[in-house]
């Protein structure tokens, strides 16, 4: 499996014309085959929008995910052990 890290904006293009073009926040595509010059063709696997800038959570913290009134927490504790 190959992971890219891009920082910079990268467009995808959900179908073959110019009118379904988009520029997410954060984007995960394992495929790196549907990647060309900073456009993804298709829809990723995973897209993030974000409405305020990243706030950076560490494991030991519960991370509010902002769904169901933002009382969903993901607890980082119960999903990953170091």
């Amino acid at each position: 499996m190959i992971w890219a890290h891009l920082l910079q904006h990268i467009r995808v293009q959900l179908d073959c014309d110019n009118r379904t073009m988009v520029q997410p926040d954060v984007i995960i595509e394992c495929d790196t085959d549907i990647i060309i010059d900073r456009c993804v063709f298709g829809a990723p696997d995973f897209v993030l929008e974000s409405e305020t800038y990243p706030v950076i959570y560490g494991f030991e913290q519960p991370i509010p995910v902002g769904i169901y009134d933002g009382k969903l927490k993901i607890d980082m504790k119960l999903i990953w052990e170091p």
